[in-house]
């Protein structure tokens, strides 16, 4: 009980630093219109290149950005997380000497940024289906979408215990961590487009079947990875994201311990 307590007070603390203070109802607002117009622009850039017959393309790169959104968004929160309250909030020290481990602290308040993720990828894909989508939502979709949450809380946890030793740089590593799995992942285009090197570490890529897991959960057709079932990518979902979970807990304890140690939590790099 104390664990959920400390979880939810982390959560609405999150919330509330990256929504700026703001009322409820204007963040929503924000997130309501910052996709209206990303979705829009997309479509009339697809939509004058090549036409009604590259909309089944449309909706399924939009699937795959959607569901993308959800791992990104909380995996971020966590970095930012650790370096705004080092270097901006100067809150980092007192947060960690507060009843509970920094380990609830860091993934209570990534969830904050995870919902607003969440509620976007939805609100992508209900105008999706205002244009002209023919999604066909399954029960496993709700399954992918706390398997993408969970993903993105250990993958955060595996770049946050690198944020703990690391300045500016931190704002490097996530972007540039999350363009690079954008890259790779299958969620704006086939594996089979990007040069033959890179070919080979996508189809290793666990993210890859995530993604591709997910778009099936909506009823799309698979331009790659035909030979595996959607039963089978339910599973290596499944093992994707309790492997990362797992990782990305175990290696965050240990980052925490050496940051302890060395004076990493309170070395600031703005004066």
């Amino acid at each position: 009980m104390a664990i959920i307590k400390r979880l939810y007070y982390s959560f609405v603390l999150g919330w509330k630093i990256w929504s700026e203070w703001a009322q409820w109802w204007i963040f929503f607002g924000y997130l309501l219109i910052r996709p209206i117009f990303g979705v829009a622009i997309f479509y009339m850039v697809i939509y004058f290149a090549q036409g009604n017959k590259a909309m089944n393309l449309f909706f399924w790169i939009l699937a795959g950005n959607a569901l993308f959104q959800i791992l990104s968004g909380t995996s971020t929160g966590m970095v930012w997380t650790i370096f705004d309250d080092r270097n901006f909030y100067e809150t980092l020290i007192p947060i960690y000497i507060s009843p509970g481990s920094f380990l609830e602290k860091i993934i209570g308040r990534s969830l904050g940024v995870g919902v607003t993720g969440i509620f976007t990828s939805f609100f992508i894909l209900f105008l999706a289906f205002l244009l002209g989508a023919n999604y066909s939502i399954k029960p496993s979709f709700f399954y992918y979408v706390l398997l993408f949450l969970l993903t993105g809380i250990g993958f955060g946890l595996i770049l946050a215990s690198f944020s703990l030793f690391m300045g500016e740089g931190a704002g490097y590593l996530i972007e540039g961590t999350i363009s690079a799995l954008q890259l790779i992942s299958g969620v704006s285009f086939t594996p089979q487009l990007l040069p033959t090197f890179l070919q080979k570490i996508a189809f290793i890529n666990p993210f890859l079947y995530l993604i591709e897991g997910g778009r099936r959960s909506l009823g799309l057709s698979s331009f790659f990875i035909k030979e595996i079932s959607s039963e089978r990518l339910v599973y290596y979902s499944l093992l994707t994201s309790l492997l990362t979970i797992t990782i990305g807990i175990a290696t965050f304890l240990i980052s925490e311990k050496i940051a302890r140690r060395n004076g990493a939590l309170t070395r600031k790099t703005n004066y």
